[in-house]
């Protein structure tokens, strides 16, 4: 069955695996991994990580400039059209479940979870796949997750006012660390996108 996805696909669901954990009793906690998040970590994928230390890539996606809502403001991000593409895919697949909730400010929050049926697609997965996604999704040397959050600056409005950070959790209560490992994403540093335009004459004219 494995044979069935791509390299992208199986180091997504290893992704959002890492992040996410279904409950089994009544009492367990349920993890979910909010949307935004999930960008961001599929864009770091894409470029290697910190830029201080830059490796090969974990995902291989295209991205392109975009206007997303972040906490009630819209942001330009480079966003990962691609990857979210796959994560549908995979919930089509019944290998991730998606939740669609509300916030306080009425604006749609979208969560996923790996399910039971992605968790052994998970568990068969080699070195080669888990190995990258790792060294993406851990802080160095450690086995503590870094949780993705936005900052934001108040000082602006025109959607360049913030950045998302990365940083480095506790392994046992996903508490943030104060000195622990971090970073800054340069998912918010859209590049200009060039094109060449020429004027059009109708065959009439020409």
């Amino acid at each position: 069955m494995l044979g069935n996805f791509t390299e992208n696909q199986r180091r997504l669901l290893y992704l959002v695996a890492c992040y996410t954990k279904p409950s089994v009793l009544d009492m367990d906690k349920s993890e979910w991994i909010r949307r935004e998040a999930l960008v961001v970590l599929i864009y770091e994928g894409i470029v290697g990580g910190d830029p201080e230390s830059r490796k090969a890539a974990v995902l291989e996606y295209d991205y392109a400039p975009s206007s997303q809502l972040v906490e009630g403001r819209r942001v330009w991000i480079n966003m990962p059209h691609e990857g979210i593409s796959d994560t549908e895919y995979l919930c089509e697949e019944g290998l991730l479940q998606i939740l669609k909730m509300a916030s306080t400010t009425h604006s749609s929050i979208t969560a996923y979870q790996v399910t039971d049926k992605g968790q052994q697609i998970v568990d068969r997965l080699s070195k080669l796949d888990k190995g990258p996604v790792n060294e993406l999704v851990y802080a160095p040397g450690t086995r503590n997750l870094l949780s993705v959050r936005w900052h934001m600056d108040e000082s602006k409005t025109d959607g360049t006012g913030g950045s998302f950070q990365l940083f480095e959790t506790h392994e046992s209560d996903g508490i943030r660390l104060p000195d622990g490992y971090r970073y800054t994403s340069s998912i918010t540093e859209c590049e200009d996108v060039s094109y060449v335009s020429s004027a059009y004459i109708p065959i009439c004219l020409r």
